[in-house]
């Protein structure tokens, strides 16, 4: 990813992680909003080259944008796991195998970052992403889930 990729592909991702937030933990999206701006704040002080972090842009032959991954090093359980923050596939071409192609670079990514383990979360409200996680692998080790009360 350029530096002139940076910032508009940063914008449109923390906007789409928003309504996740917002959807699935049952937020308003101005706690989700500020959430997502202070977690990101943390996780990249130096923009685009903070340390531990890789962002790619994927595109066609032809130079068309297709998408984006953003890899990252986190510390889970004493070990150091190569964590998938961000896969995104423009709207209008989702559903062509792109996602899969992605995620499928992202394990070769991975490996030339120095990692032997990916993970990522994904929202429970996102089916098509866990069905595509599974089918190339990925295992669940964890739900978590909620209730609402009426007062």
């Amino acid at each position: 990813m350029l530096d002139q990729e940076f910032e508009p592909y940063l914008d449109a991702s923390l906007e789409e992680y928003t309504t996740f937030v917002a959807r699935n933990h049952a937020i308003s999206l101005e706690a989700a909003r500020a959430r997502a701006a202070t977690s990101t704040a943390e996780m990249l002080p130096d923009g685009l080259q903070s340390r531990g972090h890789r962002f790619w842009v994927a595109e066609l032959e032809t130079g068309e944008h297709v998408g984006e991954l953003w890899l990252g090093f986190r510390r889970i359980d004493d070990v150091d796991v190569v964590w998938v923050y961000d896969v995104r596939v423009d709207e209008h071409l989702r559903g062509r195998g792109f996602g899969r192609q992605i995620m499928e670079a992202a394990d070769g990514l991975a490996r030339e970052m120095g990692g032997d383990r990916l993970g990522l979360n994904v929202f429970g409200d996102n089916p098509k992403a866990r069905g595509l996680y599974e089918s190339i692998g990925y295992v669940e080790i964890s739900r978590q889930m909620r209730k609402d009360v009426a007062p």
